[in-house]
């Protein structure tokens, strides 16, 4: 057995010896600390439809509501719902601004411009 053999590591079935393996360490190093500090940036997990309605004070039902209707910000992770600060931050922003019914005021307004409509009488009987 050579020298370089019995300096040689297993990993996974590879072998490598102590410069390759610090070549390797040396080479992902970076790509661990930046993961790392992705990670740590992540202050806050994502919330499901139960803690957003908890947080919010409304029910699950409202939330599944505005999510089907797309009127607040959401992430699909397959079939489930996720809320990001980012997106938690939003919605509390939405839900400060005052609501308009735009039905209704859009009615009023045709109803104002149509004519006015004689009163509708009776038949007389006879």
């Amino acid at each position: 057995m050579t020298e370089a053999e019995m300096n040689a590591r297993s990993l996974g079935g590879w072998q490598l010896t102590d410069q390759q393996l610090a070549q390797l360490v040396a080479t992902l190093r970076p790509v661990m600390e930046a993961m790392r500090a992705r990670v740590a940036g992540d202050d806050q997990k994502w919330l499901d439809k139960t803690q957003l309605a908890a947080r919010l004070q409304v029910s699950v039902s409202l939330v599944d509501l505005k999510v089907a209707g797309r009127e607040i910000p959401h992430h699909r992770v397959g079939r489930l719902v996720r809320f990001t600060p980012a997106d938690i931050a939003e919605i509390e922003r939405l839900m400060q601004e005052p609501t308009r019914n735009f039905e209704r005021e859009s009615a009023l307004a045709l109803t104002s411009l149509r004519a006015p409509q004689q009163p509708r009488r009776r038949p007389r009987r006879q």
